[in-house]
């Protein structure tokens, strides 16, 4: 599976969400989340628990450099996360945990995620689903929201929320 993702700080997430939905976005749930990283030898593994919902083993890669980005992940969903953190912690070391609250809001066949994350403050992310598309139509919605949502590619930060704890490298 393969998106285009890009996240940027945001100090107003009300604006953010405002533009949003008036720009035919719908709000779809608010998400309160808890990631914890392994240690593996290349790309990342996250075990994403998300209150009231089957939990999600989420491998992925993509680049960290600022802009837009390309991400490759592949999920497993779970009802039974005691079972598969307690096999993925006998394999691999765990890195570290980052809890955030999101609100998930839809835009064509884009995931706006409204984060505001434990220890690191407000952010927006926008991930355009591109498995089944020509990579010009993913560019062009992912040009489109961003726009309806005033966000600047240039602000795009480099890593993801992990890196920016420090619990994994940024790299």
């Amino acid at each position: 599976m393969r998106n285009l993702e890009i996240k940027c700080r945001a100090d107003d997430l009300i604006s953010v969400r405002r533009r949003a939905l008036s720009a035919g976005g719908r709000s779809v749930d608010v998400l309160r989340q808890t990631d914890t990283y392994f240690r593996v030898s290349h790309g990342m593994l996250k075990l994403r628990e998300i209150e009231g919902h089957p939990s999600e083993l989420i491998a992925y890669s993509r680049p960290e450099r600022s802009g837009s980005r390309v991400s490759d992940y592949r999920v497993y969903t779970t009802s039974d996360v005691e079972s598969l953190r307690d096999v993925l912690q006998r394999t691999h070391d765990v890195l570290g945990v980052v809890r955030k609250s999101r609100e998930l809001i839809l835009m064509e066949r884009t995931r706006v995620h409204l984060d505001t994350v434990e220890g690191l403050g407000t952010f927006v992310e926008l991930e355009t689903a591109g498995t089944d598309r020509p990579e010009s139509e993913v560019a062009a919605e992912h040009t489109r929201v961003m726009a309806a949502l005033s966000l600047d590619q240039d602000a795009g930060i480099t890593t993801g929320y992990a890196a920016l704890l420090g619990i994994i490298g940024a790299d």
